[in-house]
């Protein structure tokens, strides 16, 4: 086991306390004042999203923010668990050996911020930190897999824990790094050439922060395409012990392949000779936990055919899909789909497509009440299109009682008024910035 001057020199190099500031530079996420509500409470603050997505910048930033807030940097751990000192010595011996180093040593004047990134492959975790929690340390630690959201783990902490998804950077994240600044609509309208411009790049190569940053497009392409490896063999893979790596990757490519489009496990099965529908249904679910694909159920009032229906999929980031997927001509409408599923997943709705007579891309409901009824066109040219599309909100605002549809462009914009409601027709860049604080 390592001594603590060991540990100390480890972790020095990723603290304040030891001279290195890393938050300094880096691009402010939009969460960070939400999350930072929520320092003085005695709840673990859980941060939970794909790999390479930013959490652990996000960390430095809380950490920082404590710092102008007046906490002693002292006072301050971060552990990075992917660090190769630490790697093969994962256990509860580990954190113990850990947070008592860092109080012989750096000596703590104050409440302790442990910030534990990567927490997930330390074996009992949980019950550790529920101990100092209750000892009045403030926990903050991340993860790349979804179980770190499951009904198992809320049992194990007993309402001690608060989660955040961490995404790659939304489009109003990307612009800021673009050095495009909206203060609110009327900035947003008098910028909407390049803004449109941008947007375009973003389709093209998503929002994770350290591509988004790199001006090589070669270096993008190739970085994008090692994290969805890196996914693959270390949050699927090597966590689940699958030996079959080239059914994985099959599997990976397929989804981002196909976004915006339907999957029956049983069809699948058969036109890709895989082994069983209970295997290909495992591997979607471990692709899941890793957030690397997202699936949406067709909404329904009864339960049994919402569950027996199949769902549509989604990639959790439109870069890594176009760096690693098969691609057709059509793609920027899938892409411009896959877009509005994020920022609604993103904005906490619950979301559903739709589909009677006609299918509707999104119902989108919120816990405060609010409905959206969503299609997604990203060109308006024909009046088959625009008739097609207006039909399918129509009926679905019928059936729903929503009174106001939503038809997303590459750049059309006006009101319609039918017969059921309203429905606003808006450039998707706009929509994508309208909504929230500026």
């Amino acid at each position: 086991m390592l001594s603590s001057i060991q540990i100390i020199d480890v972790l020095k190099n990723w603290n304040i306390w030891g001279g290195v500031n890393l938050a300094r530079d880096t691009v402010p996420r939009l969460s960070l004042p939400e999350i930072s509500r929520f320092f003085p409470d005695r709840q673990i603050l859980a941060l939970i999203g794909i790999r390479r997505s930013g959490k652990s910048t996000l960390m430095f930033q809380l950490m920082e923010e404590l710092v102008n807030q007046g906490t002693d940097e002292k006072c301050l751990l971060y552990v990075n668990f992917e660090e190769p000192l630490f790697t093969q010595y994962l256990s509860l011996d580990l954190l113990d050996n850990i947070l008592t180093a860092f109080r012989e040593i750096v000596r703590p004047s104050g409440r302790i911020f442990l910030f534990l990134d990567e927490i997930q492959d330390v074996p009992f975790w949980e019950r550790w930190v529920r101990i100092r929690t209750d000892q009045g340390v403030k926990v903050i630690i991340s993860g790349s897999s979804s179980k770190l959201l499951s009904s198992e783990l809320a049992t194990l902490l007993t309402g001690r824990q608060i989660s955040f998804n961490v995404h790659p950077f939304t489009f109003r994240e990307f612009i800021f790094c673009q050095d495009v600044h909206t203060k609110n609509l009327l900035d947003t309208l008098k910028q909407k050439a390049e803004i449109g411009a941008l947007f375009h790049d973003y389709l093209k190569w998503g929002g994770f922060p350290e591509a988004v940053l790199k001006t090589d497009e070669y270096k993008k392409r190739i970085l994008l395409t090692q994290y969805f490896e890196d996914i693959l063999y270390k949050d699927v893979a090597f966590r689940h012990g699958l030996k079959n790596i080239n059914l994985l990757k099959k599997l990976g490519v397929y989804v981002l392949t196909n976004i915006g489009n339907k999957v029956s496990y049983g069809r699948l099965t058969r036109e890709m000779a895989l082994p069983s529908v209970e295997t290909v249904r495992h591997y979607f679910s471990f692709l899941q936990e890793a957030f690397l694909l997202y699936e949406l159920p067709k909404f329904s009032f009864k339960y049994r055919e919402q569950v027996k229906t199949p769902r549509k999929i989604y990639a959790a980031d439109v870069g890594m899909r176009n760096a690693v997927a098969f691609r057709f001509s059509q793609d920027i409408g899938r892409l411009a789909e896959n877009f509005v599923f994020l920022e609604l997943q993103r904005r906490g709705y619950e979301i559903f497509y739709f589909q009677k007579k006609q299918e509707v891309d999104f119902y989108a409901r919120h816990e405060s009440g609010d409905a959206l009824l969503i299609n997604v066109a990203w060109e308006m040219a024909g009046r088959a299109t625009r008739q097609r599309e207006l039909a399918g909100l129509q009926e679905a605002m019928s059936e729903l009682g929503v009174k106001n549809g939503l038809l997303l462009t590459e750049r059309t914009e006006e009101e319609i008024k039918v017969p059921e409601g309203d429905i606003a027709v808006r450039p998707l860049w706009l929509w994508a910035l309208e909504s929230g604080e500026y």
